[in-house]
């Protein structure tokens, strides 16, 4: 919230009802969120330099269905400069950036992605010059993938494998530990 507030981005939240939870490491989705928000706030910030009504972050949660599975697809949308189709195709490509002159790197969308694919899920974005950018980040309901992932790591440790621990998304932060997985709505 300091960045866009400091830069006087509105973001306005929708979140559908009753929402299925999912299994992943909370702690990297949260990092694939911020590094969304923060790219949205620097598009919204070179198409407005100061305050203006149009300086809005979306971000919309719900479900959908796709691939024979279920998804709680989260999307990001800001109205800033949009991208051409050829940034498009190597956005998530590492060492790539639009934005060397502000001392990027180009390494955020592709840990984004990198994280992503770990949980088995999906990241991209469609976006227009001059109108939108909308990354969609999709994370399975089921959580197969993350179990195959921690069965595998566990049997590399010589742990028996448990599952996934489900954690109430709410839960006191004392509760947490950061490299467990759990469910989160």
């Amino acid at each position: 919230r300091p960045i866009l507030q400091r830069n006087e981005v509105e973001v306005a939240i929708h979140c559908a009802p009753d929402l299925p939870l999912v299994v992943c490491r909370a702690q990297e989705i949260q990092q694939v969120l911020m590094n969304l928000l923060t790219n949205a706030c620097d598009a919204l910030n070179a198409r407005y330099p100061s305050r203006d009504p149009n300086k809005t972050v979306s971000v919309s949660l719900h479900w959908v269905a796709t691939d024979g599975r279920d998804w709680v697809r989260t999307t990001v949308e800001d109205r800033g400069e949009g991208m051409t189709p050829d940034v498009q195709a190597r956005i998530f490509s590492p060492f790539f950036t639009s934005k060397k002159e502000k001392g990027g790197v180009g390494l955020g969308l592709w840990i984004c992605q990198s994280i992503v694919r770990d949980h088995q899920g999906k990241l991209w974005v469609e976006s227009e010059v001059g109108r939108y950018t909308r990354f969609h980040l999709d994370i399975p309901v089921d959580g197969a993938g993350c179990e195959r992932q921690i069965r595998v790591q566990q049997q590399e440790s010589g742990e028996a494998f448990e599952g996934p621990k489900p954690v109430a998304g709410r839960e006191p932060k004392a509760e947490r530990r950061a490299d467990e997985w759990r469910s989160v709505s």
